[in-house]
């Protein structure tokens, strides 16, 4: 939806009582003695009051222009009138933009002022400011860190990115990042290293196995990898283990070495070449 669309539709119910005043601010009257109200704007929106009135910009309540960083943006409509709710004596009609809603990385922020104009008239609205911290409850992986500063426990560290206000995290040596989907409140998801692997300090789910063994990875985007460490398979009678190099990642990277013995049924062969699994 485009932002302009989106204004228009917050305009027409933004003379709603209960949307002014619980999500966007309002509006109170100053009480002063005086024979005149403060009131929540109704019917009409930014045109003309059913009285013939028209709504005009207030003045006074800091910029009333479009709200910077703001995703929905709608108005507060205030009026100042007669205690007696007569038309005699009506002094105006006012409005002052607020935001229901702000863009990724920006908070709301209330600001309250009375208005200039009508002076028995107290405006709340929110403005947008970019936020300066983050919910470290949930946090996104990170592949390059830099110089660390930040909190440990639970088997990671987290810290507080300042360039875009996001909480990033990194296991611990001796655990690595399983991945999968991060929910509200849900844990980091840091799993003990496997047999025979080592895990470094790292935000990636990476494993690395040792000489003779191979990585396997069990599971889905959304619950994560569990990594293994599987031994590479043995050829005849002989039993003569496969060998693979340090941080293999297939079987296929499994081999029989050449100038190796191996007994079957048949004798005993020997290889000529590095034999590697095929599947």
């Amino acid at each position: 939806m485009n932002k302009s669309l989106l204004v228009a539709i917050c305009a027409v119910f933004i003379t709603s009582t209960a949307w002014a005043a619980s999500t966007s601010g309002g509006v109170t009257d100053i009480p002063d003695g005086d024979a005149y109200v403060c009131r929540e704007g109704s019917g009409g929106g930014i045109g003309v009051r059913a009285d013939g009135t028209s709504w005009t910009q207030g003045a006074g309540l800091r910029s009333d222009d479009d709200i910077p960083n703001c995703a929905s943006q709608g108005k507060i409509y205030y009026t100042q009138d007669p205690q007696s709710g007569g038309s005699g004596h009506f002094v105006g009609a006012r409005w002052r933009n607020t935001c229901g809603m702000c863009d990724d990385n920006y908070g709301r922020v209330p600001y309250s002022q009375r208005s200039t104009d009508l002076n028995d008239c107290r405006v709340t609205w929110y403005e947008c400011e970019k936020l300066s911290g983050c919910l470290l409850e949930v946090c996104e992986g990170m592949s390059s860190w830099g110089t660390y500063s930040g909190t440990s426990s639970n088997h990671n560290e987290t810290r507080c990115n300042s360039n875009t206000n996001k909480c990033e995290y990194r296991c611990l040596n001796g655990y690595y990042n399983k991945g999968g989907t991060i929910i509200m409140g849900g844990p980091k998801r840091c799993a003990e290293c496997p047999p025979n692997a080592d895990c470094s300090n790292t935000t990636q789910p990476y494993v690395e196995c040792h000489a003779g063994y191979y990585l396997v990875s069990e599971g889905n985007a959304i619950s994560g990898y569990t990594k293994t460490c599987e031994q590479c398979p043995s050829l005849g009678q002989n039993n003569v283990k496969g060998r693979s190099a340090y941080g293999s990642t297939s079987i296929t990277q499994c081999y029989i070495p050449l100038n190796t013995d191996i007994l079957d049924a048949t004798g005993t062969y020997l290889f000529t070449s590095d034999c590697y699994y095929s599947e």
